[in-house]
C-alpha cells in the first residue's frame, strides 16, 4: 500500500515480503513513485522477508539516493531487524523510529 502525507511516499509492503511477492510489490512501486518525494517505510507488520526482499529495501534505499531524497522507517519489525542486521545494513538504512 502507497499513500501521500506530508508530501512524501508512505509504504507499507506486504507482510510477507519474498520472493513469491516482491515482482508484483516492485511493479506497483515502479506505477507509483512517479514525483521525487521523501520515503518514509512502515514496516512494523512484516512477519516474513527473505533476500529477495532485503533487496527490494536496498533497491528502495538507492532510488532515494539517486532522485536526492530521504528515505526513513517508521518502525520495521523484528524480523526486518534481524536481517538488515544479518547483512550489516543497519547504518545504511536509516531508522526513524
Amino acid at each position: 500500500m502507497i499513500s501521500i502525507e506530508d508530501e512524501s511516499y508512505v509504504i507499507s509492503p506486504p507482510t510477507e515480503l519474498n520472493i513469491h511477492t516482491v515482482e508484483d510489490f516492485v511493479e506497483n512501486l515502479k506505477n507509483e513513485l512517479v514525483e521525487d518525494k521523501d520515503i518514509i517505510l512502515n514496516l512494523a507488520d512484516i512477519s516474513e522477508i527473505d533476500s529477495a526482499g532485503f533487496q527490494v529495501l536496498v533497491a528502495l534505499k538507492n532510488e532515494a539516493l539517486k532522485r536526492s531524497v530521504s528515505l526513513k522507517i517508521n518502525d520495521m519489525s523484528p524480523e526486518v531487524y534481524e536481517i538488515i542486521t544479518l547483512y550489516g545494513v543497519h547504518t545504511f538504512i536509516e531508522n526513524n523510529k
